[in-house]
Formats: structure tokens, sequence, C-alpha cells
């Protein structure tokens, strides 16, 4: 019997080894970009980037969106590793335009 628990002890741990390396060597940040239309940022109107490889991409989207739209009011903001969570966009950390940035922040 303690054979078995010791076996079994071991694949676990063994287990958990391989999923922490990978998540600690593998794992690739993303980046999502929020653009806030007239720079409302309690309003439903907002648009929501497709998953981005680099915070340059983000930037480079949020942009973008906003030189195409030609209205100062317009804002954005991006952040780094995102979930959806009761309808807001959870991050590890954010960056943006004046005004946007830190309260979606984890």
């Amino acid at each position: 019997m303690k054979e078995k628990v010791k076996k079994i002890l071991i694949f676990v741990i063994v287990i958990a080894v391989i999923y922490f390396g990978y998540n600690l060597l593998f794992k690739k940040d993303t980046y999502r970009g929020i653009f806030y239309p007239n720079g409302c940022l309690t309003c439903d109107d907002y648009i929501v980037s497709p998953d981005l490889d680099s915070a340059e991409d983000c930037v480079m989207w949020g942009e973008g969106l906003r030189a195409s739209r030609k209205n100062p009011n317009d804002t954005w903001e991006c952040g780094k590793n995102c979930k959806w969570k009761n309808g807001l966009s959870i991050c590890e950390t954010t960056f943006g335009m004046e005004g946007t940035g830190e309260h979606y922040t984890k």
C-alpha cells in the first residue's frame, strides 16, 4: 500500500513540475486593447482588439484606430494577460492614454 501511495505522490509531483515549468518557460504574454469612442469609459460602444503579441502592437492598434477616426476625444488602453470577469477586462497591468489605464488592473 505504501508503494502505491508513493508512486501516486511522485506522479503528482512530476505533473506539477511539468505544468509549472511549461508555464514559466513557454507561456506567452498576450495584450488586449480597448478603444473608447468619444472617450466614454462607461459607455457600451467600446471596441476590443483581438489578442495581440506585444505591447507595441497594442499601442499601434489603439493609435491607428484613433488616427483613422479623427476624433480628439477618443481614448484607448491596453492590458497584459487580460481575462473577462463580470463584464470587465481584468489585466495584470494596463497602460494607455492619459485618463485610462489603472481602473481595471488586478
